[in-house]
């Protein structure tokens, strides 16, 4: 009778331990391990249709501004061009005026970039959320939450 109660208790413990098993684990979902965020143009867009990639974006506490870093990637047949980028609603100065990229192509805003874009007077600071305003030619406006990091070493 004893043998029968253990094996049952063992039985109940086995199958409750398995609830968080299978496609649901948590060990199973997507995880990005890098601060910046992304979005597609449009925002609707699947790998099959034509839209723009915009990858790893986030904002740079400079101390006394704020830079934006971002890659864009043209997964279209057109050229667009990136005519402004703004955080937390405070337009950036774009230090290669409108940037034009190709079909295919991609552009990177930010430290190594073709293009830095870096905005005076943003309430933000390192950990803050705030937000990225991406404004192309022919893409339209991307807004992004974006996380505020201090400054990246380089």
């Amino acid at each position: 009778m004893r043998i029968g109660a253990v094996a049952a208790s063992v039985l109940t413990v086995l199958s409750l331990s398995a609830c968080q098993a299978g496609r649901s684990a948590q060990t199973s979902q997507d995880y990005v391990a890098v601060d910046g965020r992304s979005a597609n143009l449009p925002e609707d867009a699947s790998f099959d249709d034509p839209y723009l990639a915009l990858r790893n974006a986030f904002v740079e506490d400079l101390g006394s501004s704020h830079a934006a870093v971002v890659t864009v990637v043209n997964n279209t047949d057109a050229p667009d061009v990136l005519l402004s980028v703004a955080i937390g609603g405070q337009p950036t100065t774009l230090s290669s005026g409108p940037l034009n990229f190709g079909a295919g192509q991609s552009v990177t805003v930010g430290t190594g970039g073709q293009a830095t874009a870096v905005a005076e007077g943003v309430d933000a600071a390192p950990g803050d959320w705030t937000t990225m305003t991406v404004t192309f030619q022919e893409a339209g406006v991307a807004e992004i939450p974006v996380l505020v990091s201090p400054p990246v070493a380089s």
